[in-house]
């Protein structure tokens, strides 16, 4: 049988521990499901309203469950016997019962509007007067006062703001595992969420066993922060101060070096002009005589162009004729080497038909010798066949 999971209803019951889980898995899985404990199901709806654990449970393994079907006029009847039934079924502490207290006023007012804002003032008042009515019902039914059914959703919704902002469980804060007033909680969950989570986390370590005391702990780590910030920013302030004034006696030296540099650069760029203006004399009697000996040159490079231009023309023509010389040899050369192989492949023609005819020869002596044993086997195979025959015929007449 497949059932729907209503997460509004699953979420009004406080989850079991993992060893509770564990435990009631194990139970379910060696001993078969108890008839005797039900999944209550919403009548024509298919819903869970009691047994989301053993629910689970069934369909993780496959294993046959029982079920009972139950009339609720609505949503809001449905959550009032859930929470009504964990009330009263379930061996709660005090925290646990204040939790499902406050569920079930939030629930509640929900159900009546009383979360939605409104500018009309008779409609806030209707309003007002039907949350007031709502959490006195509450309070007649689990004997307190309407008072403390409101603490309890304030309750309540720190509890779920703890879990939402740290991550912790709502089952760590309810069973008792950490030390904690519901003023402890309340006042947690009107903190921020840093303060939050290093609070949750000194109790989770161990570190702090009771949350009253893990608040003063961050809240006087915080303050001394603080003192220390006020301390570190006050330092920081002198030393800027005295940076500043380190600053300003830093560019007073750093002007009275500037001009005394400045006054040197004067001085350095009066001699250097004219050491520049000597050194330009000099460059310009230098370049002078480097046009004179760059014309010699450029005549004695001349003269040496032409001499070498004909020392190579004449060898040029050397090589030219040496080359012609070569070439008529090599012509000669050829034209000899190709009489002697045209010799030389007539040679071998004229010895390859004489070869060719002499086999030819060799080929009909051979087919005329195979020719003649052929008949003088054919003459004495005949010779033996008559001699057979005559034997036989002989044979024939002396049996007769």
């Amino acid at each position: 049988m497949k059932l729907k999971i209503d997460s509004e209803f699953r979420d009004l019951i406080p989850p079991l521990s993992q060893d509770e889980v564990d435990g009631l898995e194990s139970s379910i899985v060696e001993n078969g499901y108890n008839p005797a404990f039900p999944i209550i199901v919403w009548k024509g709806q298919e819903i869970v309203v009691d047994g989301h654990n053993r629910y689970s449970i069934c369909q993780k393994h496959g294993l046959p469950f029982e079920t009972v079907e139950q009339e609720f006029a609505s949503r809001y009847d449905v959550v009032a016997w859930i929470i009504k039934n964990q009330l009263a079924r379930r061996n709660v502490n005090k925290l646990t019962r204040l939790y499902l207290i406050g569920r079930r006023y939030l629930v509640e007012k929900n159900e009546h509007g009383g979360d939605r804002k409104s500018d009309e003032h008779s409609k806030s008042m209707r309003q007002n007067d039907a949350l007031i009515r709502t959490s006195k019902i509450i309070a007649d039914q689990v004997n307190a006062g309407y008072r403390t059914v409101e603490r309890a959703a304030e309750f309540t919704q720190a509890i779920d703001a703890l879990v939402s902002n740290t991550g912790i469980t709502c089952q760590f804060l309810l069973s008792g595992q950490v030390k904690a007033t519901v003023k402890d909680i309340v006042e947690l969950a009107q903190c921020g969420k840093d303060i939050q989570s290093r609070v949750i986390s000194k109790v989770t370590d161990k570190s702090e066993s009771d949350i009253r005391n893990a608040i003063s702990k961050v809240k006087r780590e915080d303050r001394d922060h603080a003192l220390k910030e006020a301390e570190e920013k006050k330092r920081l302030e002198a030393e800027r101060l005295r940076k500043e004034r380190e600053e300003r006696e830093r560019l007073e030296a750093e002007r009275l070096r500037k001009e005394r540099e400045e006054r040197e650069r004067v001085e350095k760029e009066r001699l250097e002009k004219e050491r520049l203006a000597r050194e330009q004399a000099r460059k310009e009697r230098e370049e002078q005589e480097r046009i004179k000996r760059e014309l010699w040159e450029k005549e004695k490079a001349e003269n040496e162009r032409i001499r070498k231009e004909k020392a190579e023309k004449a060898r040029l023509e050397q090589e030219r004729l040496a080359k012609e010389r070569a070439e008529k040899a090599r012509i000669e050369r050829e034209r000899l080497e190709k009489e002697r192989q045209e010799l030389e492949k007539q040679r071998k023609e004229r010895l390859e038909k004489e070869r060719i005819e002499k086999e030819r020869i060799e080929k009909e002596k051979a087919e005329q010798k195979r020719l003649a044993d052929a008949e003088a086997e054919l003459e004495r195979q005949e010779s033996l066949r008559l001699k057979a025959e005559e034997q036989e015929r002989k044979r024939i007449e002396n049996e007769n």
